[in-house]
């Protein structure tokens, strides 16, 4: 995207939220400070179930991972499905990062970030290291409690705003690999708003083929978006919109 049409597109965000940056930024969230039942009524969609959680391992991983646990016939739909997703992403990890020669030894950092009966969200880190080198990925998985579907980003939050706002340095902020922030910021600028758009509009966790390039999950009223980006300027990006 150009610098007139960023700034034009800027401009008119800000005009519609009330000519402010927290305004812009109130207007990113689709849902915020909507109760459960009010967002499930616009969703035209039944509220799901904030699920309990059953805690796996992978052989050849170190660490475990959350999915959610059958209580409830009514929620076993669901829950096998979110499960399943889950468990086809993790289960692959060995393979997607084999590389060639030796295989690397693999850390899992699970955390389940929302369970509030609307959505179903959950970041994943992991450690690869081999050879004396230690690389790092990460992403995260968006589900509709009601349904155990993949939720699409535009489900939750104006995509356009959002791929805005990560270009607007105050507007986000970086969690982890504090030592790269200055390049992962210019990583995200050049980028720009149409590819980061894009990137969080066509990412597919149910593609485990190969760990999405960007992806996202829910964090209180946080939006954190990730990003796949070169190992020499941390491996991952996540960039936290919201308060």
């Amino acid at each position: 995207m150009n610098q007139t049409r960023w700034i034009a597109l800027l401009l008119a965000a800000l005009l519609l939220a009330g000519c402010s940056r927290e305004g812009f930024e109130a207007s990113l969230s689709r849902g915020e400070e909507v109760s459960s039942s009010e967002a499930a009524a616009e969703k035209d969609e039944p509220v799901g179930a904030v699920y309990e959680l059953e805690t796996l391992t992978v052989d050849g991983i170190d660490g475990e991972y959350q999915v959610p646990a059958v209580t409830d016939e009514a929620q076993e739909k669901a829950v096998k499905r979110i499960s399943r997703s889950i468990r086809g992403m993790v289960g692959q990890l060995p393979t997607l990062l084999a590389g060639e020669g030796e295989a690397p030894a693999l850390s899992l950092t699970c955390r389940i970030t929302c369970n509030d009966g609307l959505y179903f969200s959950v970041a994943f880190s992991v450690t690869a290291e081999r050879n004396g080198e230690t690389e790092h990925y990460g992403w995260g998985m968006t589900y509709d409690s009601a349904t155990g579907g993949p939720e699409g980003i535009d489900g939750f939050a104006d995509p356009e705003a959002l791929s805005v706002l990560l270009l607007d340095g105050p507007s986000f902020e970086l969690i982890g690999q504090e030592e790269y922030a200055e390049q992962q910021r210019s990583y995200l600028t050049e980028l720009g708003s149409d590819e980061i758009l894009r990137l969080l509009t066509e990412s597919d966790i149910s593609d485990t083929s190969k760990l999405p390039e960007a992806s996202y999950y829910l964090d209180g009223a946080k939006i954190v978006a990730v990003f796949l980006v070169p190992q020499e300027i941390g491996g991952v990006l996540c960039a936290a919109v919201g308060s």
